[in-house]
């Protein structure tokens, strides 16, 4: 198993009107989104959140059925996120837990609210769920890939899921009866050691399109772009370094 070297970087999410889901996340998370493009030339739309977490719109021709992914959000007041989002809202938040309520999104993605009055900021991702019927499959894939053992769950509906802790992310594994098409969310990734994934990850079709990046795909689909970011060095390191070259 690789050595825990990775962390969730961002999503991509696809949408048939991605000016209508921009608008959506922008209320939602009160951070600008761009208007991009990428190198065949396709409009998107990027942004951060406060933890610097990258979200991107894309536009698709056929909506994604079912749809995915959930997201679950901590909040730390539900009256704030709900005064944003209100006009997106067609009915009232349904509660489905102690402090906890769901929404859709404009392309019915679940967004699941949890209060957390002990936060530092209004609100931040807290997980990603996907969701297979090959869930065995899936879960072994994520685990060689994140290089940690996956916690069973039950929902609330006593639904058996995976987590992976990623981070300050969850990344939650759901069974279906159905595989979501279009394959979605993507997932961009970061490490320290590229390398190290290289001769260990044997799904999907790698394509090193840049130096110090690899694409591939999980067992359904789901495209996944995996970056190499330098290791800061610390100062103590560099002492180090500079310590033993004298030597």
């Amino acid at each position: 198993m690789i050595k825990k070297t990775i962390r969730l970087e961002g999503l991509v999410l696809r949408s048939l009107d991605i000016d209508q889901t921009k608008e959506f996340y922008q209320d939602l998370l009160q951070t600008e989104f761009k208007l991009e493009k990428n190198d065949r030339e396709v409009s998107y739309y990027a942004a951060r959140d406060s933890q610097r977490m990258l979200f991107e719109i894309y536009p698709c021709i056929k909506a994604v059925t079912p749809p995915s992914p959930n997201l679950t959000f901590q909040v730390l007041r539900k009256n704030i996120i709900q005064e944003r989002i209100q006009n997106y809202l067609e009915e009232e938040m349904k509660q489905t837990g102690y402090h906890q309520w769901e929404i859709l999104d404009p392309d019915h993605r679940k967004i699941t609210l949890r209060q957390d009055e002990g936060m530092d900021e209004l609100i931040a991702l807290k997980s990603v769920g996907i969701h297979s019927p090959n869930q065995l499959s899936v879960r072994d894939f994520y685990r060689i890939l994140l290089g940690v053992k996956e916690t069973e769950k039950n929902a609330d509906d006593s639904t058996k899921y995976y987590s992976f802790s990623v981070g300050r992310h969850d990344l939650e594994l759901y069974p279906s009866d159905d595989f979501v098409v279009p394959a979605s969310p993507s997932f961009i990734f970061e490490t320290h050691k590229l390398d190290a994934f290289i001769d260990k990850i044997h799904y999907g079709v790698f394509k090193q399109s840049l130096p110090r990046k690899l694409m591939f795909a999980d067992p359904c689909g789901r495209k996944i772009h995996l970056y190499e970011r330098p290791k800061k060095t610390s100062w103590c390191e560099k002492i180090l370094d500079r310590f033993v070259s004298y030597r």
